[in-house]
Parts: C-alpha cells; structure tokens; sequence
C-alpha cells in the first residue's frame, strides 16, 4: 500500500542519511587531526555536529514531503529555542567554539524532534538502494550546492587558515 512504501522510503531516507552524516563525521576527524591547532578543534567539532545537521536536513525534508509543514516548522522552533539559551550561556562563559556548539544542540534536537515525528525507524539495509535509487537527483542537487554554498566555505576556511580565527570572526 502507499502508506508501507512511504515508510519503506522514509526508513530509508533516515538511514542514507545517518550513513551520510557518519561518513562525514570520519572525514572531519581526519581533517582534524590532519589540521590539528585551533582549526582541528573545530572540525572535532564539525565531526560531533554533522550527523545531527544531516539528520535534521533530512528527517525535516520527509515532514515537508509529507505535507506536514508546521511540524517542520516547530522543528525549528526547538532548534532555535535550543540555541538560543545554550548560546547565552556560551556568551556568559566566553566560549567562543560553545557558541557553534550551542548552534549543533539546536541541530541535534531539532533533528530528535523531526525523527520523533517522522515516527519511522532507520531501514538498516535500505540506506544504498535509497541513494542509488536517487543519485542523478542527488548529484545535481549536491553541485548546485556546492557551487552556491560550496565556494563561501572554502573561503571561509581559507581565511582561518591564512589569517587567523578572529579574522573570519
């Protein structure tokens, strides 16, 4: 029936997803421990952050699919209540990198919410044949992204590398 290919889907999204969030956590820590300093403190925390980026974008992504837009909606009303209050406290401690951390909680519980509402478990087993089923998509989708978004990143990056974190800051 619709809804059991709905849920195959989804439990499949859910777990290309975590695969895709856990395979970038790895190239994080190698970067951090490649870059080490005050940039490989920050990937170690890019590497904490990403899987709950990842899962968030796409459990998020199957709400609006399914037509359930002011659940996503409040999904980012946890995620921005979340950061607001860990980002005060980052502030009053003058914790620079809490303040990007304070930002990945808001990330992790929007992405919790989402996966609660989603009410769908990860399909294990799913998570190749639901990139495959998906790669044309996926690979127009990942360079028109990184040719917009990509780019500002390097830069960024670039920038700490060269100048220094208060800098780019």
């Amino acid at each position: 029936s619709g809804d059991d290919e709905r849920g195959r889907t989804t439990g499949g999204a859910v777990a290309a997803a975590t695969a895709l969030g856990l395979a970038l956590t790895v190239v994080h820590l190698a970067i951090a421990v490649i870059a080490g300093g005050i940039a490989g403190t920050y990937m170690y925390a890019f590497a904490v952050a990403t899987p709950g980026l990842v899962l968030q974008a796409a459990s998020r992504g199957v709400l609006i699919a399914q037509g359930r837009t002011k659940v996503a909606l409040r999904s980012n009303i946890v995620w921005a209540a979340v950061q607001v209050v860990l980002t005060i406290a980052a502030i009053g401690l003058d914790l620079p990198l809490g303040i990007f951390l304070a930002w990945a909680a808001g990330a992790w519980s929007s992405a919790a919410y989402c996966l609660w509402s989603v009410q769908v478990a990860p399909r294990v087993r799913a998570w190749r044949s639901w990139f495959h089923g998906r790669m044309r998509l996926a690979a127009s989708w990942t360079g028109d992204y990184l040719a917009q978004n990509g780019l500002a990143q390097v830069l960024v990056f670039c920038l700490l590398a060269v100048a220094g974190l208060n800098a780019v800051g």
